[in-house]
């Protein structure tokens, strides 16, 4: 009866990624790419009296002329006019929610199921989730105001019709967020360079209170 029960080759499941150490690590690195790099043309500075475009064509032209909508931010391949490279801090949506998605995921295997990680880094990496969740949504905050907060990996049975949260809500769950990264995250001499720690979740802290001031 179990001839056919096998372990496919191509692909990992959720129990051998999640309660090994090396590919839950690997899993929460690629989160790390919801991180805007802010030293491009169309950065969100740009959006200011003070941005000035001082080169032709028309990948970030429409910033500097004041001709953004919320139409023509979106990116070319999601339909849009907005250039797929160089505008990539400013309509975050789909990659920052697509991102949230796979934390969330973490986050709810890790908390209902359990892992057999070792306890330092496993609390390591929930704290690493926490604080790039917080992060996905502070940026997301920054551009939109209030979004629909999401805290479960959806599925085919999931109410897909979440509704906008307050912007002070969301405030709220990003320092409920970033208060559960630092109880878990390592100090900064603790931690191996270019991972988050203590003192990231304390600077994000600091930035997530100044907006909402």
């Amino acid at each position: 009866d179990d001839y056919l029960d096998k372990t496919p080759l191509d692909t990992l499941s959720e129990d051998a990624v999640f309660n090994s150490a090396a590919l839950a690590e690997s899993f929460i690195n690629a989160a790390y790419s919801v991180l805007p790099d802010p030293f491009q043309e169309g950065n969100i500075s740009s959006i200011t009296d003070e941005g000035y475009f001082r080169y032709g064509g028309t990948s970030t032209r429409y910033i500097a002329s004041g001709q953004m909508t919320p139409s023509n931010v979106m990116y070319m391949d999601e339909g849009g006019s907005a250039h797929n490279t160089r505008t990539t801090t400013l309509n975050i949506w789909n990659r920052a929610y697509e991102i949230i998605y796979n934390l969330n995921y973490f986050i709810t295997f890790v908390n209902e199921k359990g892992s057999r990680i070792d306890e330092e880094t496993k609390n390591r990496l929930m704290g690493e989730a926490y604080c790039l969740r917080a992060w996905s949504y502070y940026n997301l905050i920054q551009r939109y105001a209030g979004v629909p907060i999401i805290t479960k990996p959806h599925n085919l049975d999931s109410d897909f019709g979440v509704t906008r949260s307050k912007f002070d809500d969301c405030v709220d769950f990003v320092l409920d967020d970033l208060e559960k990264a630092e109880g878990l995250l390592p100090t900064k001499d603790a931690c191996k360079t270019g991972r988050l720690n203590k003192d990231v979740a304390l600077a994000i802290r600091a930035r997530v209170t100044l907006l909402a001031a």
